[in-house]
């Protein structure tokens, strides 16, 4: 559980005692003397009490700091590598065991309890020491303080919290005297099980007596099958700590001297510790981080993630360690799932983004840019990487910013479009448009030449053609690096932007004096190709609009019906004064005329009116049923069926003209 109000995560204990009346009386009196006993005292070694103990309903609560696990756990073999500790963690944690000993002893005080169940590991992986009930007092006693009343004060408690004999020291069991050299007993009997793999040198089943016949040929009995395979310092602290006797044992200040357990690998986690760390100079802890880089590969993984990630990560907060902290922590962060690098690793470097002194910090994290996007996903990435490199946009350092923009070419693949768009294109512009520095200008063409896929036409013609076309520079490697910009964008660009922009932008370039003879050769291949694609589409585009002109014209004259060429008359015969009088002017068809003399030769002759006499012979006839501007009808004979000569003189004729 957490905190409410610091947020530190916390172990939550709980004992519903199993007893009644007298007995369940001793058990929580039993209860409430560990707890108490283990809240007065205050080491880093000892485990640290947050909540005490309280009385809820049929249980009692009390809240430490958060424990992942007990050694009687971590001592045995497990399936999974990562939870299997490895030799140099069992060197750390027994020299932070003998460190709590040695503070007990120091102030007279004797465990006499310390098993397996007794000692436990944190979340970073530190061992605690715990289980104090029986803890006691060596102040001002004498040869008698170590009597302990075992048959009146431990049988009826609960097995859990009963001594357990398989760690107790026979000099304490069987010759009642109590002295530190008890807990180095117990502490030999923990360093047995560590080194076979969680087995017991004996198993007593809480008697005593079976203690004392173990005893009797105790130093043959430690000799196991696999005593041979180990090291000869190992060979030599158990045969020590294991005595029958308490002389030949070492005392708590000896045990941590060993050679053993300060190997180099351990002196580095000793050092790391954060009442080591913090006592030293920032001069020694950049050695000591320098060094520390080229000893990674001798850590195991497990050992890397558990104990030396946790301080590293924790020591960030010294801004100026920062170029020689983060080397050190990529290396470990590349065996990282990518949720347990976005839990513990990204969330501590995210507020040192946006810091820009050191410049080696931001050069760094820009270096470890893959190592970010193969560690988090494409959201967490946008939101919460992308900021780094916006950050070193703005950095006075030219060198973070060209580190920076080299990092964009191959992002702008795992981007979204709206991201680039939206974020990436503004950010991109406005540092193109504000540097003075020419290497950076290239970058950020470079750049643009890589978003180009990703760039609808509205964002080319209102931001990146607006930002191309304000560049005031000559220099030939910022006109080199326009023109393979703007040749990149002939296929996301209309025929009238290449007309009206490209082209004489181009040209402009392409006038540079500083350009040299290839240079301008290549603006000039440029410029041909760009007016030969222009004057080839634009030729098609009016082939097209006349092609299709023609043909709406030739559907048109298909499918219109014929009207009369004289709207005057009408199908009938019957003549329109209103059209008259109006000169209104209709093509006819000469079948319609035919019908309308068809029918008037049908009258009585004596209802004819008298035709005019026929014109002189050097003015053209006019046509019959003419006289004057009005239609009359023709008094000669007349046929049904017109002639081919008339047919052909009444065509496309308007009486009116």
């Amino acid at each position: 559980m957490e905190q409410a109000l610091t947020r530190n995560t916390v172990s939550v204990w709980m004992y519903t005692p199993v007893s009644r009346s007298v007995t369940r009386t001793k058990e929580i009196e039993h209860l409430k003397r560990d707890v108490t006993t283990l809240s007065r005292l205050r080491h880093p070694c000892i485990l640290e009490v947050v909540e005490p103990l309280e009385e809820c309903r049929s249980s009692y609560l009390f809240a430490t700091e958060h424990v992942v696990a007990c050694s009687h756990e971590l001592l045995q073999e497990s399936a999974d590598p990562a939870h299997e500790l490895d030799e140099v963690e069992l060197q750390k944690g027994f020299l932070q065991l003998a460190r709590a000993l040695d503070f007990l002893h120091d102030a007279k005080l004797v465990h006499t309890n310390l098993t397996s169940m007794s000692v436990v590991m944190n979340a970073k992986g530190d061992w605690k020491l715990c289980g104090c009930a029986y803890l006691t007092s060596l102040a001002g006693s004498q040869s008698d303080s170590g009597r302990w009343a075992y048959e009146e004060d431990e049988h009826a408690l609960p097995e859990v919290m009963r001594r357990d004999m398989d760690f107790a020291d026979p000099v304490y069991v069987i010759d009642r005297r109590a002295g530190p050299y008890n807990d180095m007993y117990s502490l030999g009997i923990l360093f047995f099980m560590a080194t076979h793999h969680s087995a017991k040198p004996y198993q007593t089943y809480g008697s005593a007596s079976a203690l004392g016949a173990y005893m009797e040929d105790w130093p043959q009995r430690m000799y196991s099958s696999t005593w041979s395979l180990l090291e000869r310092d190992v060979q030599t602290i158990l045969t020590r700590l294991l005595s029958r006797t308490e002389a030949p044992r070492y005392t708590a200040k000896a045990f941590l001297e060993l050679p053993y357990l300060n190997s180099m690998l351990v002196r580095v986690l000793k050092f790391l510790e954060r009442e080591s760390f913090a006592a030293h100079s920032r001069t020694e802890k950049v050695q000591f981080l320098r060094g520390m880089y080229k000893m990674l590969p001798q850590f195991s993984v497990p050992l890397m993630r558990r104990k030396l990630l946790p301080n590293l990560l924790e020591a960030t907060s010294d801004r100026m360690l920062l170029p020689h902290i983060l080397p050190n922590v990529f290396y470990i962060a590349k065996n990282l799932s990518q949720i347990e690098f976005t839990t513990t690793v990204l969330v501590r470097l995210e507020p040192h983004f946006c810091v820009h002194e050191p410049a080696q910090s931001q050069m760094l994290l820009l270096n470890q840019t893959d190592l970010l996007l193969s560690k988090t996903t494409q959201k967490d990435f946008q939101t919460r990487v992308m900021p780094l490199l916006y950050s070193a946009f703005d950095n006075e350092h030219v060198a973070v910013q060209e580190n920076a923009l080299q990092r964009i070419p191959k992002l702008c693949e795992t981007l979204d479009y709206a991201h680039v768009k939206d974020i990436l294109l503004p950010k991109l512009t406005s540092l193109f448009a504000k540097t003075k520095t020419l290497s950076v200008k290239v970058s950020s063409l470079i750049c643009f030449h890589a978003m180009i896929p990703m760039l609808d036409k509205t964002s080319i013609t209102d931001v990146l053609l607006p930002t191309l076309n304000r560049v005031k520079t000559r220099e030939p490697s910022v006109m080199v690096g326009s023109l393979a910009v703007f040749e990149a964008l002939c296929d996301k660009v209309d025929l009238e932007t290449k007309a009206t922009v490209f082209l004489p932008r181009l040209w402009i370039m392409a006038m540079c004096p500083l350009l040299n003879e290839t240079q301008f050769g290549r603006f000039m291949r440029a410029i041909k190709d760009i007016g030969h694609g222009v004057e080839q589409q634009q030729l098609e585009r009016l082939r097209e609009a006349k092609h299709l002109q023609l043909h709406t014209e030739e559907q048109a004259s298909k499918t219109i019906a014929p009207v009369p060429l004289n709207a005057a008359i009408a199908s009938t015969g019957d003549i329109d004064l209103e059209a008259l009088v109006g000169h209104a002017r209709y093509e006819t068809s000469v079948h319609a005329m035919d019908d309308l003399f068809s029918a008037e030769s049908a009258q009585p002759r004596s209802q004819s009116p008298v035709a005019p006499p026929p014109p002189p012979s050097g003015t053209p006839a006019p046509p019959p049923g003419w006289s004057g501007g009005l239609l009359v009808p023709d008094s000669g004979p007349r046929s049904k069926t017109p002639s081919a000569a008339s047919k052909v003189q009444w065509h496309n004729f308007d009486p009116l003209l």
